[in-house]
């Protein structure tokens, strides 16, 4: 359903965009109009963490904060170390983003982890972000998720905070870190003057999601010089591989299902003609056939109130597989004649 919709949305989405000369002017006539511009970014502020001494003019500032912890890890019933330990479980100190609630190990003594961390990890997001005289509105703030690690220029006024390969630490010894040490990574994405691709709807001199009459958003932001066509192909090129990937998943899914199920479905239909002539093809080809049957189905039911011909068409090639092998099942293939149940036993 959703390559469906994300098919129909595209279309329409590509017959109605409008491709703009410059970004540099905001003209009347486009508002409410779905608009595709290319230009460089304009940031004319920065984002600052005062406190580290960090400062980077991009879209997103991230703040990594890492607490030298206690990690507890269980130890297979089989392995040699339980004798080296003397204990089912090993710990272990380790650098880790999130609190490890130590109350919840197996041996609690001599390995408590701190209650708090007392630094947060925090993404900062630049409210004012331009291409041209457009302000970008959040929908496409949120696009720039590729981070680049990076230090800032000043070191901390706090004596308490090291430096060392780009991370700040709250340690007193840096070689040789306590629980409850902490290391702080900053990164940035979406740094100013990038230069961007852009399909949205014009609203006043801001960038928003443009809506489609059958309700799908369209909100693109591409790095790079791209035109509206590249970036609709693209764009649907990408849902029509999610839903592929989702399509083969139930598909497999729906396969092992029925091959686990099918001597069940045997052993409770023994007197029913039409299941004993779709066993008799065996367990891994009923499996498949019901796997056809049923995707097929499924993709065929949401095309028709697009694609009413397609749709049907496709309903109709699945039933008809189910139809011959629930009516003939394997014996004008093998040439037998149409036989009970206790074959199919043998195949197990």
């Amino acid at each position: 359903m959703r390559a469906i919709e994300g098919t129909k949305a595209y279309t329409e989405g590509l017959r109605s965009v409008f491709p703009l000369v410059t970004p540099d002017f905001v003209l009347k006539e486009n508002e409410g109009k779905l608009v595709h511009m290319v230009g460089y970014l304009r940031i004319p502020e920065p984002l600052e963490d005062a406190f580290y001494g960090v400062s980077i003019t991009a879209v997103k500032l991230k703040r990594r904060v890492q607490m030298y912890q206690w990690v507890e890890e269980e130890i297979s019933s089989n392995s040699e170390e339980i004798q080296l330990h003397n204990s089912s479980h090993k710990y272990s100190k380790m650098w880790r983003d999130k609190l490890i609630d130590s109350s919840k190990f197996h041996d609690t003594l001599n390995h408590e982890n701190p209650f708090f961390i007392p630094v947060s990890s925090q993404i900062l997001m630049n409210p004012y972000v331009y291409i041209g005289k457009f302000a970008l509105g959040k929908e496409f703030k949120d696009k720039f998720k590729t981070f680049i690690q990076f230090t800032g220029g000043e070191r901390p006024e706090s004596l308490d905070i090291k430096m060392h390969m780009g991370l700040y630490y709250h340690s007193s010894d840096l070689w040789n870190p306590s629980v409850g040490d902490l290391r702080i990574q900053f990164s940035f994405a979406g740094p100013t003057g990038s230069f961007v691709s852009i399909v949205a709807k014009q609203s006043g001199s801001e960038l928003k999601p443009f809506y489609t009459e059958s309700g799908a958003q369209i909100a693109f932001l591409h790095e790079g010089k791209k035109s509206h066509t590249e970036i609709f192909v693209k764009e649907h090129a990408l849902v029509t591989l999610y839903a592929w990937i989702i399509r083969l998943v139930s598909v497999l899914a729906v396969v092992f299902g029925s091959w686990l199920s099918s001597k069940t479905i045997t052993l409770l239909n023994r007197r029913n003609q039409v299941v004993q002539n779709l066993m008799s093809v065996g367990p891994m080809r009923f499996s498949l056939i019901i796997a056809v049957f049923l995707s097929n189905s499924t993709v065929g039911l949401a095309w028709i109130p697009h694609t009413p011909l397609f749709g049907i068409l496709m309903i109709t090639f699945a039933s008809c597989l189910l139809l011959y092998y629930a009516l003939v099942g394997d014996n004008i293939t093998n040439n037998k004649p149409m036989t009970a149940l206790p074959q199919y036993s043998q195949m197990y």
